[in-house]
């Protein structure tokens, strides 16, 4: 499947995420998995999230051989309770 999106600021994106091996890192709106791919060379996990079932086809094409990566098709605020039970979310930033 075909998934064109240009990303704006995505340098500074990546950079301000501060990525280190023992960060798991949540992508509320992953899209094309390009955020999520960059990340997932550095953070320990991954756990990418989108609401649109093209988009998740897309990340498991791009991203499904990765495995530190999870994909997800919920909505976000659905999905992280069931990914962090015991709360070991320290930092989140929720996307609606």
């Amino acid at each position: 499947m075909e998934f064109v999106h240009k990303s704006v600021l995505f340098d500074e994106a990546i950079k301000a995420l501060d990525l280190n091996k023992n960060k798991i890192i949540v992508d509320g709106t992953a899209g094309g998995g390009g955020h999520s791919g960059e990340i997932a060379k550095t953070a320990k996990r991954v756990i990418s999230i989108d609401q649109d079932p093209d988009a998740i086809e897309v990340l498991n094409e791009r991203l499904g051989n990765k495995e530190n990566v999870l994909q997800c098709m919920k909505h976000a605020k659905e999905v992280l309770p069931l990914c962090f039970p015991h709360g070991e979310v320290r930092q989140a930033m929720i996307v609606y």
